[in-house]
């Protein structure tokens, strides 16, 4: 879960000197942990459930 956007950020804002726009910090920090929680919902619903 958050793989798809955790790991990019990590590898991009250290390794290829992207940054963060003066003031965009706390909203990306939202962002980030928004997606992360959407997909911890997502696996967790019955929807991904196999058939018995």
């Amino acid at each position: 879960m958050g793989v798809e956007v955790i790991v990019p950020a990590v590898v991009a804002i250290p390794l290829l000197g992207d940054e963060i726009r003066p003031g965009w910090r706390m909203p990306a920090a939202l962002a980030i942990a928004a997606v992360v929680g959407a997909a911890a919902i997502l696996a967790g619903s019955p929807g991904t459930e196999q058939p018995s």
